[in-house]
């Protein structure tokens, strides 16, 4: 007897909707992006560990029969688990995803996120170099500095809101006193 198993979108990533029909899975820590068509979407978004593969099967073949059939949609899942976009869970696990939902605009090219993903912080215009490459134009030896409290607040709030990467740069940041309780 062949044991079910109940596919779910790796926590690893972020889904969000590039369009009424089709989504964007992201991983922000890897750089990872990856948009899919509408049959493709139409799986992933039943891998929510409540769906077995067999219901899933079962529900997208009612929908068109020549496009789901068992081994398409057991094909797509098995490429989507060796990319390690989903996860096989012998068990159903029902994961309530909180957050906002992304904005998308019909006929249009683009994709329009409402959620905070990185934060670039210029900590100190401190530097010992005076490169003639730097954008930041920061004064050699004592610049100004970024206050500790008001550091933490931000990358508190930034945190909030979904934020998943945070950059630090100056001048030199390694000259930030603070760097470590930052």
């Amino acid at each position: 007897m062949k044991r079910e198993k109940y596919p779910v979108i790796s926590p690893d990533f972020s889904i969000s909707k590039i369009t009424k029909d089709t989504i964007l899975l992201m991983n922000y820590d890897l750089l990872k992006f990856k948009s899919f068509n509408k049959e493709q979407s139409r799986i992933l978004m039943k891998c929510d560990g409540i769906h077995s593969i067999t219901s899933i099967i079962q529900e997208l073949n009612n929908v068109c029969p020549e496009m789901y059939t068992e081994d398409t949609v057991t094909k797509f899942l098995n490429r989507m688990k060796e990319l390690k976009y989903i996860h096989e869970n012998l068990i159903p696990i029902e994961i309530h995803i909180i957050g906002k939902e992304k904005e998308y605009i019909d006929n249009k090219d683009y994709y329009n996120p409402t959620q905070l993903y990185s934060i670039t912080i210029s900590v100190t215009e401190s530097c010992c170099l005076s490169c003639g490459h730097c954008s930041q134009s920061a004064p050699l030896g004592k610049g100004k500095e970024f206050k500790l409290d008001k550091l933490k607040e931000i990358i508190s709030d930034a945190g909030d809101l979904g934020a998943r990467y945070l950059g630090v740069f100056g001048g030199e940041p390694l000259l930030y006193p603070k760097l470590n309780d930052m």
